[in-house]
């Protein structure tokens, strides 16, 4: 039997219809100088301080926030089954991310399907270990 516990974190606080309206709410200057650098310092303090083993992001942007990895366009690779992986930034232990297609995104006919089949492989990668990089000291 496979026990997991998941956390859902909102990287910012605060409601928007989409994830690109709060810097327009904001100003991008504000954005990127205060909110942005306070939003991953708190993420990376939540990954520590929970022990997190993995973590799979619905948003791109995100992603490329607080990856060391960073990506353009990915749903091709997404829908063709390719595994996007990174490794968090700043981090004093290796913990992967994962990305799979946004929560919203419906513009595939089995748009179902592909997403359960994304989260599939990623939890496949989770569980198996094969997230983790070989050592360089073996």
């Amino acid at each position: 039997m496979q026990l997991y516990q998941l956390i859902f974190y909102c990287c910012y606080a605060f409601p928007t219809d989409f994830p690109e309206d709060i810097r327009r709410i904001f100003g991008r200057k504000h954005f990127s100088q205060f909110i942005e650098p306070e939003a991953i310092d708190e993420f990376r303090q939540t990954i520590q301080e929970t022990s997190v083993a993995a973590v799979v992001t619905f948003n791109k942007g995100i992603f490329n926030l607080v990856s060391k990895e960073q990506v353009e366009r990915y749903v091709e690779h997404l829908l063709a089954g390719e595994l996007i992986q990174g490794q968090i930034r700043g981090m004093d232990r290796y913990v992967p991310i994962f990305l799979t297609f946004p929560t919203g995104w419906r513009y595939h006919r089995q748009y179902r399907h592909l997403r359960k089949a994304s989260l599939d492989t990623i939890r496949t990668a989770i569980c198996s270990g094969s997230n983790v990089p070989e050592s360089k000291n073996t």
